[in-house]
C-alpha cells in the first residue's frame, strides 16, 4: 500500500458503522490506500457525572491518537 489512513471512529454505538467502515475500507483499497480504524464506544455509565464522563472520553481519544504516533 502507497498510503495508510488512521481513522478514529466516535460513537454510542460502534457496531452500527460496521458497514460504513467495510465500505470505506473496500474503496479506499481500489486506490492503495490501507484504512486502520481505533473505535471508542462513547456510553456514559449510570452514575457517571457528565464533566467525569468527557474527562474519560477525552483521554480514550488522547490515547487512541498517541498510540497512532509515527516518528
Amino acid at each position: 500500500m502507497k498510503l495508510t489512513y488512521n481513522v478514529l471512529c466516535v460513537d454510542d454505538r460502534i457496531k452500527s458503522l460496521d458497514e460504513e467502515k467495510k465500505f470505506l475500507s473496500n474503496f479506499n483499497m481500489t486506490v492503495g490506500i490501507k484504512t486502520k480504524y481505533t473505535d471508542i464506544e462513547v456510553k456514559p455509565s449510570p452514575r457517571e457525572e457528565p464533566t467525569a464522563f468527557l474527562k474519560r472520553i477525552l483521554t480514550e481519544i488522547k490515547e487512541a491518537f498517541a498510540k497512532n504516533i509515527y516518528y
